[in-house]
């Protein structure tokens, strides 16, 4: 498995199939829900875009950071469409397409990560040190939401160096 930023056409594309087939097409709700205003342009300051990629190339899960200086966190990130594939779950593909989002988001000098999780990825998110931090959204009248977060602390391979 690799992590890379969606660079190419090609792989921007499989990029938001995986997004979509992953977070909106369990709920038939439409394709248009898979892209906001910060995915375009693709490459901007202030946005990450990370994909997970199998031994094959394909891409099987995905998730994006936006950075929040001004936050109520303080300097954040926020993370949003991420998933991964249900095939490749359990196999650590979230783990680690979440541990590189959070060391990007470090890079940018933020101290928290959050996001509005759904109900079925709460235990991930927990596994991985987040706290629920309040009710969010119901996303579509469809998607309850929750507000989780964790402090990011300095990466141990940074403090060391």
């Amino acid at each position: 498995m690799r992590i890379v930023h969606p660079s190419t056409d090609e792989l921007w594309a499989a990029y938001l199939a995986c997004r979509f087939r992953s977070l909106y097409a369990p709920y038939d709700l439409p394709e248009t829900c898979t892209t906001s205003e910060l995915d375009h342009p693709r490459d901007r300051p202030g946005v990450v875009h990370r994909a997970a990629l199998d031994d094959a190339g394909a891409v099987i899960g995905v998730g994006r950071i936006d950075e929040q200086p001004g936050s109520a966190y303080g300097h954040a990130a926020q993370l949003r469409y991420f998933a991964v594939d249900a095939a490749a779950r359990a196999g650590g593909v979230g783990r680690t397409l979440l541990g590189r989002l959070e060391d990007d988001a470090r890079a940018w000098g933020c101290v928290y990560l959050w996001m509005e999780a759904r109900d079925e990825a709460l235990g991930f998110y927990a596994r991985a040190g987040y706290e629920t931090l309040g009710p969010g959204p119901t996303k579509w009248d469809l998607i309850p939401h929750h507000v989780m977060g964790k402090p990011l602390t300095p990466n141990a391979d940074a403090a060391s160096a």
